[in-house]
């Protein structure tokens, strides 16, 4: 036992980080040189393989002041000869996972999927892995790194290879995160047959996706119809609703006197998709009954003699006018005028009453709300929006009511336990 420690001891001191870095980055530079060897695909390969090997037996100590800058252009020229492409992109897939910025300044996704369909299957996982590592953090001025690639990126949801499919999944989750603010740039990303490429992906029997990037697709539409309606119009034009159904009872052709039986899915798998179908669908109304929330909040009592207008401030939070601006707005509403001009703060205000917006005439355009397309859809095809419905309503209520829905919190000896059976029992009991 001794003898073992003090041979534990020469090794670490041999292996100390600092000399160990010194020779990994001196051990680099030379493989470097190999690489950048011209016409010599010999020397290229083996410097690809030693590379690798580097990579894989370093650390966060070892590879300190590793020439990435430098490494990665060299890497990705080797691409294009085929004996040392795969070699290399094993070398630049275990790069990204840490360096993928310096990987996409260096046009690493382009060179990466330019030959993608001439790579062996394990070169095309590894193209595909590095594009996902590299969408990751993007900002907007680092979007036309990927834009070229996207009509490549959306074709190859097809793809029947797990890993494959995953990284594309992966990548355009990415994007989508990093764009979800931008309604243009999300359109973009859609624009090549994403949405129905991942409609069909999603209904593949068997499924070709974990569970864990299933969860994260349907994040990601949930996402993207949130963000942008137009996208969700999208959705509900090429028959959403069948796929939901589908993924949520196994058919997507319900009848309507046919027990509703939920096929068995994860609590975040089901949360995903009932997150959906609400972004599918139009917000809901400001006035009429649905006002009861701000009726039922403690204050005041309103003078019943009166009418009182409100506005509301960006975080959704509604205000009353003054009462001389209140009793403005009702004359000119009741008079039939289609706006009325209001003066408060050293500020002027147009109240619209076809569009029931307030509108800040200093900042112009800023204070209109832009129509939800949804809704305008769902008002326009009375059948889309009825066969939506139907699609779905019955669905829906059976989600309710097989899940936890109901909690018996404050209610004495409960303790609070939710996610009881339909018949109130509860697993454990």
């Amino acid at each position: 036992m001794a003898l073992l420690c003090r041979k534990i001891g020469i090794g670490l001191k041999k292996d100390h980080p600092s000399t160990a870095g010194i020779v990994s980055v001196t051990k680099a530079q030379q493989l470097l040189q190999g690489l950048q060897a011209p016409e010599d695909e010999g020397q290229q390969l083996t410097a690809v393989m030693e590379m690798c090997q580097l990579l894989v037996m370093g650390n966060e100590d070892t590879l300190a002041g590793f020439p990435v800058k430098q490494v990665v252009p060299a890497l990705l020229q080797v691409i294009q000869c085929m004996d040392v492409a795969e070699q290399a992109l094993q070398a630049l897939e275990m790069l990204s996972r840490r360096h993928g910025k310096a990987i996409l300044h260096a046009g690493g996704i382009a060179a990466c999927l330019m030959y993608l369909d001439f790579f062996s299957m394990s070169a095309q996982r590894a193209s595909l892995s590095i594009t996902a590592n590299c969408c990751q953090n993007m900002g907007s001025e680092e979007f036309h790194y990927v834009r070229e690639s996207l009509p490549l990126l959306s074709g190859r949801l097809g793809q029947q290879d797990k890993k494959s499919a995953e990284s594309v999944c992966l990548a355009f989750a990415r994007l989508v995160d990093n764009y979800h603010k931008d309604e243009r740039l999300l359109k973009e990303i859609a624009a090549h047959g994403l949405l129905s490429g991942i409609q069909q992906l999603l209904v593949l029997s068997p499924p070709i996706i974990s569970t864990s990037v299933f969860v994260m697709v349907v994040r990601m539409l949930v996402i993207m119809c949130a963000s942008c309606p137009d996208l969700a119009v999208v959705l509900l034009k090429q028959n959403i609703a069948d796929t939901l159904s589908f993924l949520l009872v196994g058919s997507s052709e319900l009848d309507a006197t046919q027990a509703v039986e939920l096929v068995s899915r994860t609590p975040q798998e089901l949360h995903e998709l009932v997150s959906l179908i609400g972004e599918l669908m139009p917000k809901l109304p400001t006035d009429g009954v649905f006002t009861v929330d701000a009726l039922l909040k403690k204050g005041p009592l309103l003078n019943t003699d009166s009418v009182q207008w409100q506005w509301k401030d960006d975080a959704g939070t509604w205000h009353p006018y003054s009462t001389i601006d209140s009793r403005m707005i009702e004359a000119a509403h009741v008079q039939g005028e289609d706006d009325v001009s209001l003066h408060t703060m050293g500020r002027t205000y147009t109240v619209d009453f076809h569009s029931m917006q307030q509108i800040n005439e200093d900042t112009a355009a800023q204070g209109l709300v832009k129509v939800d397309s949804r809704a305008e859809i769902l008002k326009e095809n009375v059948e889309l929006a009825s066969s939506f419905i139907r699609a779905l309503f019955g669905i829906l209520y059976e989600v309710y009511s097989s899940s936890s829905y109901s909690c018996y919190d404050g209610i004495p000896g409960s303790e609070g336990r939710c996610g009881g059976n339909a018949d109130g029992t509860y697993p454990h009991e």
